[in-house]
């Protein structure tokens, strides 16, 4: 068995969801997801290490050939530079590129444990859909309902790997 762990980090939640994988009958099955909120008063720094640090103890043992598994999988989206207002702002607060230092440090925590990862942007798992759009998505496929957009982000950009990048089909819960 294989896991797929998909991230949707942020600025105010940090969104994550697991899938169990089945390379043997090449399906994939939601197991479970959720967010973890940073408070305000928390530096950019230490929300870093929070990220990477929970991204990295819930990977141990999951790399290709340790404990026995058939190996960890990732998918993480980074920000990519909008031409607009939105994109300005993050741009002049440089929460973009902070954005960006925390993606690729959770890719790197994920591959220290063995991973594989794919990194994505948003318009690379969603195209131009808006937030309403993707959470009809999930519910679609899963059945699921978020109060919490980052977690349902990571829920599809988790669907979106197993579908486009593997190939293979959605089963149960």
């Amino acid at each position: 068995m294989t896991v797929l762990i998909s991230v949707d980090p942020s600025i105010k939640d940090f969104g994550w969801a697991v899938f169990l994988v089945d390379d043997k009958r090449k399906v994939c099955g939601y197991s479970d997801s959720g967010f973890i909120r940073f408070s305000s008063k928390v530096s950019w720094e230490e929300r870093i290490d929070e990220s990477v640090d929970s991204i990295g103890e819930a990977t141990k043992g999951w790399g290709k050939g340790s404990g026995g598994s058939g190996g960890l999988l990732g998918a993480i989206e980074h920000p990519e530079p909008y031409a607009s207002a939105r994109g300005e702002a993050a741009k002049n607060t440089g929460a973009t590129l902070k954005l960006m230092a925390q993606a690729w440090s959770i890719r790197a925590a994920m591959r220290a444990n063995g991973g594989r990862v794919t990194m994505t942007t948003p318009t690379g798992w969603k195209g131009q859909t808006n937030k309403d759009h993707t959470a009809r998505r999930m519910l679609r496929a899963w059945g699921l309902n978020f109060d919490n957009h980052n977690e349902c982000d990571a829920v599809g950009i988790g669907t979106w790997y197993i579908r486009e990048i593997l190939g293979y089909r959605l089963t149960g819960r």
